[in-house]
């Protein structure tokens, strides 16, 4: 294979509570674990150029995937959506891990738009980087009207396999794919780092 950019891919998966006819996810959290209603989203995420990717300041990347709700039947799935993370948000110490994927089903546009909202809370870090705050919009974009929400989340299987997926792209080389994995693993952590410890200073 030429030589080019080198990327990275995985998948992960999150479930959990999630109610049609609610705009809030905590309140579409509620209502759906009290209705047996879940919505898993099985997500495929690519990022085609880790080096390209590790300089962008928003960290973006792509996502594909299938949704499940209750009631629905049958998995839908989606090929264009957005992936990022880490993005910046609007206070210094908030940083944003956002899926988002468009879908069709029975001839009705639908938007899952979701955020993982990372603060600068060490004792709530995993359940921060694990819990997605979902609404489901009907259209083509997350300004459409809301038509669900909810919150899904990773388990810790869920967390084993998504690093067990991870693997790198674009290459025929494996120390050069091996390379690209270690470049994405090495700024996770580090951002992990910089939020929750690094930027704190010692009280006098």
């Amino acid at each position: 294979m030429p030589n080019g950019p080198v990327g990275i891919t995985f998948r992960e998966t999150m479930r959990g509570g999630f109610a049609l006819g609610v705009t809030e996810p905590k309140e579409g959290a509620r209502r759906g674990e009290l209705q047996g209603s879940e919505l898993a989203l099985h997500a495929e995420v690519v990022v085609p150029d880790v080096d390209a990717f590790t300089g962008d300041p928003a960290h973006a990347g792509q996502l594909s995937g299938d949704v499940e709700l209750t009631g629905w039947g049958e998995k839908v799935s989606g090929t264009r959506g957005v992936y990022n993370l880490f993005k910046p948000g609007n206070e210094p110490s908030l940083r944003l891990m956002v899926y988002e994927l468009a879908f069709a089903r029975e001839g009705t546009e639908f938007y899952l738009a979701g955020q993982k909202v990372i603060r600068d809370d060490l004792f709530d870090m995993w359940r921060q980087t694990t819990t997605l705050f979902a609404r489901l919009h009907r259209g083509t974009e997350k300004s459409a009207p809301v038509a669900g929400a909810g919150i899904i989340t990773v388990s810790v299987g869920g967390l084993i396999g998504v690093i067990s997926s991870l693997k790198g792209i674009g290459t025929d080389s494996k120390e050069k794919a091996a390379e690209a994995v270690s470049k994405f693993g090495r700024f996770f952590m580090g951002a992990l780092w910089d939020t929750y410890v690094a930027h704190r200073r010692p009280e006098n």
